[in-house]
């Protein structure tokens, strides 16, 4: 049986079609995250994380998934990005003793003709989630 999106709530509305360059699939979701044939929808997944660059000072940002674009912003109420990585075609790893960061916590967004990111995570859970959501993102 189908329903609308109109006939149920929001958050009862998971399992729905959507149209994406004129093909009608399927989309499936798990918890905040929608997948849709291993395309991340825009906005699925996002959350306070420490990101380092460089050899910065780590900065804690509201980083938010955006179709292939992890996007940073100072605070999740903010319009403006500050900073905007396209993950297509980089490497989600776990950070080598060199990296001088924490490898349990941290995972390492790695292009072999730019500088490396490092995404720090409060917990494995949301290590995890963002480890499986990032390498289908990149891989695409």
């Amino acid at each position: 049986m189908f329903f609308s999106s109109e006939d149920m709530p929001h958050s009862a509305a998971k399992a729905q079609d959507t149209t994406i360059s004129k093909a009608v699939v399927s989309t499936q979701s798990t918890g905040d995250t929608t997948i849709s044939k291993g395309v991340v929808q825009s906005g699925d997944i996002e959350a306070f994380l420490v990101v380092k660059i460089n050899d910065k000072e780590p900065q804690r940002y509201w980083c938010v998934l955006r179709g292939m674009v992890l996007i940073l912003y100072a605070g999740n109420y903010d319009k403006r990005s500050k900073r905007e990585l396209p993950i297509l075609g980089y490497d989600v790893l776990t950070p080598q003793p060199e990296d001088k960061v924490d490898p349990v916590s941290t995972l390492k967004l790695y292009h072999r003709n730019m500088v490396p990111w490092y995404l720090t995570f409060t917990n494995d859970v949301e290590k995890d989630r963002w480890y499986e959501i990032l390498t289908k993102a990149a891989s695409l």
